[in-house]
């Protein structure tokens, strides 16, 4: 039997405890980690229909918090700066002016750089339009140019 307070410096899986650390219990703290992990790994599996079912019911009754995640993600905006900048366009596409209805929902308009600067709110048809046009001023104007030439 080793002494009191003696330790063996590897574990099991051949961590160094003295470098790792050795948790409250005497056990190694990477292997206690690796552990808690596999534990979790399996009780998300296994609870995996209701976990399904409670972040489905949770997006239900917040998609507002939804919302403002995916816009301050995406664009670095909240719902309520979408909201003011749909009542500055009075609730129309900055581009075409059809009205933002269940139909024609508003997409954000923003520079693709690194700043993503938010530009406006436009129809999608409008918001598609420029990002086929790459958002070239050039093309834009060949287009306009084109168009042009071929009204009657």
């Amino acid at each position: 039997m080793p002494p009191l307070g003696y330790f063996k410096p590897f574990c099991k899986r051949g961590h160094d405890r003295r470098l790792v650390g050795i948790n409250k219990d005497g056990g190694c703290t990477a292997c206690h980690k690796i552990q808690s992990r596999q534990n979790g790994l399996k009780n998300r599996d296994s609870n995996r229909p209701r976990h399904n079912l409670q972040m489905k019911r949770w997006r239900k009754e917040n998609p507002k918090s939804i919302a403002n995640t995916v816009l301050k993600i995406l664009y670095g905006i909240t719902v309520e700066k979408k909201d003011e900048l749909l009542r500055q366009q009075d609730n129309k596409c900055a581009l075409c002016l059809s009205q933002f209805d269940e139909n024609n929902v508003s997409c954000v308009d923003h520079i693709h750089d690194q700043t993503k600067q938010v530009r406006g709110l436009l129809c999608k048809a409008c918001n598609s339009a420029l990002g086929l046009f790459k958002d070239d001023v050039l093309i834009l104007q060949k287009a306009i140019d084109y168009i042009t030439k071929w009204r009657i």
